[in-house]
């Protein structure tokens, strides 16, 4: 799981004549639904993150409005796009962090519009995603990362493994069970979480 923001690379104050220096959203599959369902929910989800910087209405989001009648029509894809991107221009800085990018239900379309994230060749726009290691994702991700970080296996297997092992301790019917079928039971938990 993420952590929140430490106090130091929380939004800067900015005054209405000033762009925001910083943002970073953050998509999980476990704390938002956008994540896990209509792909371009996640670009709206953006959006809204990023506009929420602004002290006004941004201008990115006000040429949204007036080419879709006001907010009578729904953006497209494109127009969705190019408003993100609109926006990170707008930062000296963008930090979007994607995690358990094999869990989004929309991999195909998320990993695209990854590939477009990376094809504007944006300065200010810095992207971390975390997965494991799915055929589709490594091969659209080893074109497009700087830097791979392979988790050490173990120490990650071992994590589940105590963290099943006190969840499990703290079931108090669990506890009745006699130590040699629980330790069998912790054991297929731990070795089925696959290092998740």
């Amino acid at each position: 799981m993420l952590a929140a923001a430490p106090p130091s690379l929380k939004r800067f104050p900015i005054t209405a004549k000033q762009a925001p220096r910083l943002q970073w959203p953050i998509f999980t599959s476990s704390s938002t639904r956008t994540y896990t369902h209509k792909p371009f929910s996640v670009l709206r989800s953006l959006i809204k993150q990023l506009s929420l910087s602004f002290s006004s209405t941004p201008d990115p989001l006000e040429k949204l409005f007036s080419e879709n009648a006001d907010g009578h029509r729904s953006p497209t894809p494109e127009q969705l796009m190019s408003t993100v991107e609109s926006f990170i221009r707008s930062f000296e800085n963008v930090y979007i962090i994607f995690d358990a990018l094999d869990e989004c239900q929309h991999r195909r379309e998320f990993l695209g519009f990854l590939k477009q994230f990376h094809g504007w060749a944006l300065r200010p726009l810095h992207l971390l995603t975390t997965s494991r290691q799915e055929h589709d994702i490594a091969r659209v991700l080893n074109t497009l990362v700087s830097y791979d970080i392979d988790m050490d296996r173990s120490l990650v297997d071992e994590d589940i493994r105590l963290h099943v092992s006190r969840r499990l301790g703290q079931d108090e019917e669990f506890r009745m069970v006699p130590e040699k079928e629980r330790k069998m039971v912790e054991n297929a938990l731990a070795e089925g979480a696959g290092g998740m």
